[in-house]
């Protein structure tokens, strides 16, 4: 490997870490604020500065996907192996998981008692109650065509992916931001349309695919200083963005969805700039690189260990923003010590962790 493209996977390595930071931050805050919460101001400026930053972790995940697995050469042996070494080993490690949230939610009374509702949930066609889950079953459809997406963008000129990305880009972000609004105001007229995004992926497709773009230098000529203030831009407009949503009621309980432009232009932002970041070395970056080996089996087991966690933190004297993050160190730090220890089982440590050197 060249220096470059060791580089490269130190600071994506930052990437990964800040990411699933982002993930355990909304996920300790749903846990423990609900929709009362939101009538003290105190508790709702927190909500939702915590949201503005961790709904940035999911795009930052899959825009890893498109800059590392995109600008690749597929031909149909490399496709077989993809199939069987990636796409496979994932659907194997989402199975065996899905099996174990079942047993975990009967454990703590939150199964369900329908065998078919069972059915439907370990097949991947209907939501399990836990926070992460619908993630695995979003990545695996997008993961299956990852090669044919990166032989189609790779035979034409780049320019070209500009036409159906812009009226896709306006299609789910510019609708869906609007529509945001409208259903609070005048739920009656929001958007219904039969333009279908789905073959190109909807908004998982755009973060992907825009992964790849920047891997091709389409903000380089940006500096610094105009990206970090897009960045912060973004995460005021996700503020006030939610802020301004309380005024026509009590927002739901996602407060902001990945279809947000905001969302899209904080981690588009946020990823440029760590990929800008000096050669990372030493100790800090040992560090670093072990918690991103592991940020896929933590993002699976972050929620059973926050709701298990949860009634203890609770009866702590302390403030509810001091528990959330008390629930996120857990969710991180005893994360990693299970995924390190399920990583050595022999043989079925990688299909249960999906860990790759």
């Amino acid at each position: 490997m060249d220096k470059a493209s060791e580089r490269h996977l130190k600071w994506i390595d930052l990437v990964r870490v800040i990411a699933i930071v982002c993930v355990l931050i909304c996920h300790s805050v749903e846990l423990l604020y609900g929709e009362d919460d939101l009538n003290n101001f105190a508790f709702r400026v927190y909500i939702f500065i915590c949201f503005a930053f961790g709904r940035l972790g999911v795009p930052l995940f899959l825009m890893i996907t498109g800059y590392l697995l995109l600008d690749r050469h597929y031909d149909e042996t490399v496709i077989k192996r993809f199939w069987t070494k990636k796409w496979l080993n994932l659907l194997a490690c989402t199975g065996i998981w899905f099996l174990i949230y079942e047993v975990f939610l009967f454990a703590t009374g939150r199964g369900t008692a329908d065998p078919l509702k069972l059915i439907q949930e370990l097949v991947i066609t209907r939501n399990i109650d836990l926070p992460q889950t619908w993630y695995m079953g979003m990545i695996l459809a997008v993961y299956i065509l990852i090669p044919f997406v990166a032989i189609a963008i790779n035979s034409v000129d780049k320019k070209l992916l500009l036409f159906p990305f812009i009226i896709f880009f306006v299609y789910e972000f510019g609708r869906e931001t609007v529509d945001s609004f409208i259903e609070f105001i005048k739920p009656e007229y929001m958007m219904n349309t039969q333009f279908v995004s789905g073959f190109s992926g909807g908004v998982w497709g755009i973060y992907v695919v825009t992964g790849y773009l920047l891997k091709k230098g389409i903000l380089k000529k940006i500096n610094n200083i105009i990206l970090i203030m897009g960045l912060l831009v973004s995460l005021v407009a996700l503020f006030v963005f939610m802020m301004t949503q309380t005024f026509f009621g009590t927002i739901s309980s996602l407060y902001v969805w990945y279809d947000n432009i905001f969302v899209f232009t904080g981690s588009l932002m946020l990823f440029e700039l760590l990929s800008r970041i000096p050669d990372l070395k030493g100790t800090g970056y040992k560090l670093i690189r072990f918690v991103a080996k592991y940020t896929f089996p933590v993002y699976l087991t972050h929620s059973m260990i926050m709701i298990l966690l949860l009634p203890v933190v609770n009866k702590i004297p302390a403030d509810k923003a001091v528990k959330s993050w008390m629930l996120i160190a857990a969710g991180l730090g005893i994360g990693l010590g299970i995924s390190k220890l399920l990583a050595m089982i022999p043989k079925a440590g990688r299909f249960i962790t999906y860990v790759k050197e």
